[in-house]
């Protein structure tokens, strides 16, 4: 489900940032225990993958932080969609109840009511779940194509 996959992206996070403290401790202890030249060669060879333009890991983290919003964001829309739904069912079987209760006064005229309730309520659950359809998709993946750009202009810069 959605909610997962957004703490599973929240958790990855996390662990790059643990990555990034290992890299800089890694750092830390080359300083400590090679001498100047080989320090900072070590130094320059992680940070063409760890620093500046070329920092996979920070694009990772950004990426996967923005995926982690953009999860929960989907998730909260599909709940949303969910509940109005629901909304949409227990107003059609209340207002079935309120005709099926108003025959006795209304000599059966008001059971006549019940097709065109529900017929209302289908027409309004329709418009929810295209709604989800149309809308939740589309800003998902403008959402990936604006998260992904950083990532393919590295990779153009590079090659």
């Amino acid at each position: 489900n959605l909610g997962r996959a957004s703490e599973i992206y929240t958790a990855l996070d996390q662990r790059l940032a643990v990555l990034e403290d290992l890299f800089d401790l890694s750092r830390k202890h080359a300083r400590r225990h090679f001498d100047g030249h080989t320090a900072d060669r070590y130094e320059r060879s992680l940070d063409q993958f760890t620093r500046g333009e070329n920092n996979y890991v920070g694009s990772a983290r950004d990426n996967s932080t923005v995926m982690s919003a953009e999860l929960f964001k989907a998730r909260a829309n599909v709940e949303y969609m969910h509940m109005m739904v629901i909304g949409q069912f227990v107003q059609l079987l209340a207002e079935i109840a309120w005709a099926i209760a108003m025959a006795k006064f209304t000599f059966g005229a008001s059971l006549k009511w019940i097709p065109i309730f529900k017929a209302i309520r289908s027409l309004a659950m329709r418009r929810i779940l295209t709604w989800l359809i149309i809308t939740v998709p589309g800003h998902q993946i403008i959402s990936q194509i604006f998260a992904s750009m950083d990532s393919i202009i590295q990779r153009i810069q590079i090659g």
